[in-house]
């Protein structure tokens, strides 16, 4: 499944969901540069979880760059937590979170 935010015509900011395994969707977000900080990802994570919830997944689970501090607090604000699952990534440590519903 995948959302779009647009903005005056624009795409500003997109999140892919993907489901994992059984009850478990994973999702990633993208916004761009200019748009942040203006509640894109809010509204796109509060779109995936209705869609999630109606699909009958209970659990959204996405990565985060460990050196991304304003990302991982959003998700966390949002009710993320982190799992301890890790992986090295290319601007090192990525971090998984996930939110059951």
């Amino acid at each position: 499944m995948t959302f779009v935010a647009e903005q005056d015509g624009e795409l500003v900011g997109e999140l892919l969901a993907v489901e994992r395994s059984a009850g478990v969707a994973g999702i990633g977000v993208s916004v761009a540069e200019g748009s942040r900080r203006q509640g894109v990802a809010t509204a796109l994570l509060a779109a995936v979880a209705e869609w999630a919830q109606e699909a009958g997944v209970r659990e959204l689970q996405l990565d985060v760059q460990e050196v991304n501090e304003p990302a991982r607090a959003l998700y966390e604000k949002l009710g993320f937590a982190d799992t301890g699952r890790r992986r090295e990534g290319e601007r090192g440590p990525v971090l998984t979170l996930a939110k059951r519903l």
